[in-house]
């Protein structure tokens, strides 16, 4: 939510300052799990100072994770964090101060599926999924809205061999999955009364090891990057 004075303001930001005609003036949140060839357990909070140069400065020491951190999710309300840590098959759950940007550790990680690869949060901050890399499966949970601890919602639901990415679209009414082995997207709907995800057709091919999948804003087309295959897939999608 952006709060202030101005014009011309389009979209949503989770900042608060002055705005000046078509500028901000505000400092926003940035998270980087620390997991590309790294051992480093930690999840390192940055602040991005938005003057024009988009800089970012530390803004306090790293805070622990489980084991090899690699997914990262920050709910659409800018309160919780949620990583994924592949070693331990564990999600830790953070609060965000809404001051500093400082995470805390609300409570302790909750069990996954075997080697978690990726979180995502819906768009109306009520659900998150995670990959199963090896158990090739997507855990469901509820969000606490006031707490924002997680809690699992239902059994786990098969995805293609080897998830490691997922995606939530804009309306929250759709999921996506791929399968890095399988070299296919699972396609999945949301039930809006409990989150639980039901699968709406079979999994559409991809190219060979896709590994990062992405939903433009409007929620019309689907990309997803194919390691070897050295392509990207284009998916348009039946609103």
């Amino acid at each position: 939510v952006v709060t202030g004075t101005g014009a011309n303001i389009t979209g949503t930001a989770n900042v608060t300052g002055n705005i000046t005609g078509n500028s901000l003036i505000a400092s926003t949140l940035l998270y980087s799990s620390r997991f590309i060839e790294s051992p480093y357990p930690i999840v390192a909070p940055l602040k991005i100072l938005n003057k024009g140069t988009g800089a970012l400065t530390s803004i306090t020491s790293a805070i622990a994770t489980g084991s090899f951190p690699q997914g990262l999710a920050v709910d659409p309300s800018g309160r919780f964090v949620y990583v994924t840590n592949r070693n331990s098959d564990t999600v830790s759950q953070y609060s965000i101060n809404q001051s500093t940007g400082e995470l805390t550790s609300i409570t302790t990680a909750i069990a996954t599926g075997a080697f978690p690869t990726a979180v995502a949060v819906d768009p109306s901050g009520r659900f998150a999924y995670v990959t199963s890399y090896t158990a090739s499966t997507i855990s469901q949970h509820s969000i606490n809205q006031s707490t924002g601890v997680l809690t699992s919602i239902t059994s786990t639901i098969a995805s293609p061999q080897n998830t490691n990415q997922i995606a939530v679209d804009p309306s929250g009414r759709f999921v996506y999955a791929v399968g890095y082995s399988s070299g296919t997207v699972g396609q999945y709907s949301i039930n809006q009364s409990t989150g639980a995800l039901t699968s709406i057709t079979t999994a559409i091919a991809a190219g060979t090891n896709p590994n990062t999948i992405a939903i433009d804003p409007s929620g019309r087309f689907v990309y997803v990057t194919n390691g070897t295959s050295n392509t990207v897939s284009q998916y348009s999608i039946n609103q």
